[in-house]
């Protein structure tokens, strides 16, 4: 969440004070399974980290026992590669320490060939040049043309999405949100409300359906016609699961996500 508001103050700043900006956004291939292994653990030394920490973490990112619950039923145990695994509350916060060290070391310019060397970097790197985007900031088309000719990336346009958040240096409209909804529904269509109770219903709905949009609203206000869509879809599929025959609501909807206190 820090990371999307920082980006947002910074081209909101850079657009407002007329000064030229340019966003580069990289598509690094499988970024979490290319993390070296001594590189990480010599970031944490450098950052402070005891060799008991450093301990605690190699056990736990050096392959690990996972079971999942299903309908209150929990299945057998089995072991999950070495890798920082997507999904682990701890693999984000490690890949941060990898990414600002070479954020630092690409920082440090030490002659002018320091892009001819970024480019020449991207091929063992992995990058994906259909996916990586330059997007400029009070630039012309002259400019853009030069950075597209350089670096061999796509012309990218605004609002860009970071971390799964629209970000732009305007304001955000109506539109830019619809991404947020297309992708309630799609899971909406994959799911069987005909056969998940009431309370599956209510946990799908939390959980998935709930989730993002709150996670968007903890750094945007959004518009009210985009929260109105988004509850009429978890309206309907609480009461209706995945059907379409209607059926009587039990209660108003505003009792519904009252505060259990």
């Amino acid at each position: 969440m820090t990371g999307v508001m920082i980006l947002h103050e910074i081209m909101h700043e850079t657009k407002r004070r007329k000064e030229v900006g340019v966003i580069l956004k990289i598509y690094f291939e499988k970024a979490y399974d290319k993390v070296n292994w001594n590189f990480m653990f010599e970031c944490l030394r450098l950052r402070g980290f005891c060799p008991q920490w450093c301990s605690w973490i190699k056990q736990i990112v050096g392959g690990g026992t996972v079971r999942v619950k299903l309908n209150d039923k929990v299945g057998l145990y089995f072991h999950s590669h070495e890798r920082v695994r997507q999904g682990n509350l701890l693999s984000p916060i490690l890949f941060n320490f990898v990414a600002d060290c070479l954020a630092r070391m690409v920082r440090k310019p030490q002659d002018n060939n320091l892009v001819r060397g970024l480019i020449d970097h991207q091929i063992p790197t992995g990058i994906n040049f259909n996916k990586s985007e330059i997007i400029l900031i009070n630039g012309d088309l002259v400019l853009e043309h030069e950075y597209v000719d350089l670096l061999n990336y796509q012309v990218g346009t605004f609002p860009m999405k970071y971390l799964g958040v629209p970000v732009s240096p305007s304001r955000l409209y109506v539109g830019d949100w619809l991404p947020l909804e297309e992708k309630n529904s799609k899971r909406l269509e994959s799911w069987k409300g005909g056969s998940l109770s009431m309370a599956g219903r209510i946990t799908l709905i939390n959980s998935c359906l709930t989730n993002a949009p709150i996670y968007c609203m903890s750094m945007f206000l959004l518009h009210k016609s985009v929260v109105s869509r988004v509850d009429a879809k978890r309206r309907k599929f609480l009461w209706q699961g995945g059907g379409d025959k209607k059926k009587y609501r039990l209660i108003k909807w505003k009792q519904v996500y009252m505060d259990k206190k």
